[in-house]
């Protein structure tokens, strides 16, 4: 069965299945878990027994503020210094940022050890933790080593030290922390500063985009649910020239069963501050379930139907741009 998240205009948890049972453990309130970085030395630091089915035992320890780094200390088991003048850029999410903010969201911390373009990830928790309503947020630190290369240091923060590292760091590098997701600002933030809007907002619009970050497949389903409710919208193949962005994210995870996860969100790309007026989160893990990409599309289209009610009379004709680059 299949589990999904919607978040429309305040955060709300439609729960379609059983809770999952294998859950990382959480970060200690006053410790942080150092879960990912470019450091040879990061993957013999990290490496531990397993503690459950899929992960290994956390890199934990604590975070000292300095003056002009932070220091994280975790014993024998490695420690990492991150001078305040190096950082380049700041991100917090349920995934690794990216040294420039295109590619952003493209690594998902958890399952076996990764090496994923230079940054060893030693993940202490399953990967389709990630696409539950209780994901891991993690901050990603990049800077710039002495040969101007970027390096990149991923951590968990318990929740006593979020806000204080956030407001020293902004503060001492004069940068702001990105959130790479609605909900990641939204644990620090109101819905208001985190641009989440309404679906109602869906009103009279009619272009859409659709990035399913080149999967082709769950690109096809996307669109085809969207063609086949037949409500006079236009798929376009440029972001630039649409007023709905549909962004979606799918993964298989092989845990102690096969998972197929999926995030999505659905923006409205001509609004002043771009503002999300949908999220939607899905686990199916039974052999028959329909794919997380399935289920975006339907919820999209049911959102879109509703905040359009009033119009359905007399839709628009349908237009549909029939390209392999959405």
């Amino acid at each position: 069965m299949a589990r999904r998240v919607l978040v429309p205009q305040t955060v709300l948890s439609l729960v379609l299945s059983l809770v999952w049972s294998v859950v990382g453990l959480a970060v200690g309130a006053d410790r942080a878990v150092w879960v990912a970085s470019t450091s040879a030395g990061f993957m013999t630091a990290g490496m531990g027994e397993r503690k459950w089915r899929t992960g290994r035992s956390p890199t934990e320890g604590t975070i000292a503020i300095g003056s002009d780094g932070l220091t994280f200390d975790a014993g024998s088991r490695g420690s990492v210094k991150v001078p305040y003048a190096a950082i380049t850029r700041l991100t917090y999410g349920r995934e690794v940022g990216s040294p420039t903010r295109l590619g952003d969201t493209s690594v998902t911390i958890g399952g076996d050890v990764q090496v994923v373009k230079g940054l060893i990830i030693v993940p202490p928790w399953p990967g389709s933790t990630q696409f539950t309503n209780k994901p891991h947020y993690i901050l990603t630190i990049i800077r710039q080593d002495q040969t101007g290369a970027a390096q990149s240091d991923v951590f968990e923060l318990g929740g006593n030290l979020v806000r204080p590292i956030f407001d020293t760091l902004e503060r001492r590098t004069e940068k702001q922390v990105e959130f790479l997701s609605v909900d990641a600002c939204l644990t620090l933030k109101t819905a208001k500063d985190c641009r989440l809007g309404n679906p109602e907002q869906l009103r009279g619009l009619r272009r859409v985009h659709v990035d399913a970050r080149n999967d082709a497949k769950h690109l096809a389903n996307i669109v085809s649910e969207i063609e086949n409710a037949d409500l006079g919208l236009q798929v376009v193949a440029r972001p630039e020239d649409a007023e709905i962005l549909l962004r979606f994210h799918g993964q298989r995870f092989v845990e102690d069963k096969t998972i197929d996860c999926g995030r999505g969100e659905v923006t409205i790309g001509r609004h002043p501050d771009s503002v999300v007026v949908l999220q939607f989160t899905d686990r199916d893990t039974s052999v028959w379930g329909r794919s997380p990409s399935l289920n975006f599309g339907r919820e999209f289209v049911k959102a879109y139907k509703k905040a359009n009610t009033r119009w359905a009379a007399s839709p628009a004709p349908a237009t549909f741009c029939r390209s392999q680059e959405y």
